[in-house]
């Protein structure tokens, strides 16, 4: 069955304190489970930050189930540590041929992906739990293909989009005005000021985005004056680059 399948091609990965597991930008090929020993997820920036750390139980590398971006952050060892691997080419081929189990996998990983990113992003960090769990039942999870236009020149937002993997370029005339990734917002610009796009946002390759819907876009900055605030930021800055 499907679990016989994937127990029989894991590889057991051991690191010594200091030791790289992946570094950011690195081709994703890979799916880890950490077994034991702790593990620094950190992000290049600049500026280079420490962003978590992971111990038994948690798992590297769920983006590269979905999309085929690079890792987006570096991880290294702290803590004498124990990993199981699966490639990715022998989970797609075990998940092909059991439909339930990708469908709860892929369940699993969007979970995960909304979960971490609304405990990380300034945009939610003054969440707490209860709250962000709240919100993230009314985020939409969206799968998106290369070249989609996800929202074009004149039209109206129907959301604020977040990315969550991925890249998108914002064009112009056919002239890339803008690139943006993973934290990036769209559409804030247009949402806060009633207007229409003046780009279009287009995805590289396969991507990754939530999107808040735009009544529920409104009560949380009524109720959450934080959020209209960075929000208001990005869409000053975006303005200023005369992008979105």
């Amino acid at each position: 069955d499907a679990l016989q399948a994937l127990v029989a091609n894991l590889q057991l990965v051991s690191l010594e304190r200091g030791e790289l597991l992946f570094r950011q930008g690195d081709r994703s090929d890979a799916l880890y489970v950490i077994v034991e020993g702790e593990v620094s997820v950190v992000g290049e920036g600049p500026p280079r930050v420490e962003m978590s750390r992971l111990g038994p139980g948690a798992f590297l590398g769920e983006v590269a189930l979905m999309t085929d971006q690079p890792r987006s952050a570096t991880v290294v060892c702290v803590a004498s540590a124990e990993l199981l691997r699966i490639d990715r080419h022998t989970l797609s081929r075990v998940l092909a041929n059991h439909g339930d189990v990708l469908r709860a996998v892929l369940r699993f990983v969007r979970d995960r992906l909304v979960d971490r990113w609304m405990r990380t992003s300034p945009l939610f960090r003054p969440f707490n739990d209860a709250q962000r769990i709240e919100l993230a039942a009314k985020f939409k999870f969206l799968e998106i293909d290369a070249g989609t236009i996800i929202l074009g020149t004149g039209q109206r937002p129907d959301g604020l989009y977040i990315v969550l993997a991925g890249e998108f370029l914002v064009l112009r005339d056919g002239s890339a005005l803008a690139q943006l990734g993973p934290g990036d917002l769209i559409g804030e610009t247009a949402l806060l000021s009633g207007g229409t796009f003046e780009s279009d946002v287009v995805a590289r390759g396969k991507g990754l985005a939530l999107c808040l819907p735009a009544a529920v876009f409104r009560e949380v900055i009524m109720t959450h004056p934080h959020v209209l605030e960075y929000i208001g930021e990005q869409a000053e800055h975006s303005r200023r680059l005369q992008i979105l």
